[in-house]
């Protein structure tokens, strides 16, 4: 605690301000209260100075962001372990993220995924007689605009044969 309010006086001393910075403050019943602290020196009429400071409590954003935290590990937790092949894709519609099951599924390893786009992987024609990359085009399209999208889609595996899948 010593070092960290140094540092803030150092900061101080060279800007004339410090923060934002989070710390812990005692309440006066003996719990923690996490806040956010910025200051900054106020000369006097008499030449001196006054350290002013503004805090926040911020224990909303801090309960905030565990749950982000619990969340993120039940979602990591459920891609990761999923039978289901998972694949997640960028703003590009290039793939970010596959999960095990997917990459498993196609028979290439899930790094290989990243950046490229779902037609690289697919049959040249799709179920509905269409090239694979209109197909693509069309329903990423839709599902950028609807939220959501079902079709059918023939992927190629590593070892050359058709895996044909329900994309939802």
């Amino acid at each position: 605690y010593a070092d960290e309010e140094q540092r803030i006086l150092a900061t101080v001393r060279e800007h004339g301000t410090f923060g934002p910075v989070e710390k812990e403050y005692f309440h006066r019943d003996g719990h923690r209260v996490p806040i956010m602290i910025s200051g900054m020196l106020i000369p006097r009429a008499n030449g001196d100075y006054e350290l002013w400071g503004i805090t926040q409590d911020i224990t909303k954003l801090k309960e905030i962001e565990q749950a982000l935290r619990e969340s993120e590990k039940k979602f990591r937790n459920l891609f990761e372990e999923s039978r289901q092949g998972v694949m997640l894709h960028d703003e590009n519609a290039n793939f970010a993220e596959v999960n095990p099951a997917a990459a498993a599924l196609f028979g290439i390893p899930k790094e290989d995924f990243e950046g490229r786009h779902p037609a690289e992987f697919a049959a040249e024609f799709q179920p509905n007689g269409e090239r694979s990359e209109v197909v693509a085009k069309r329903e990423i399209e839709r599902c950028i605009a609807e939220g959501t999208a079902r079709f059918e889609w023939t992927h190629l595996h590593s070892a050359g044969h058709e895996v044909p899948l329900y994309v939802v």
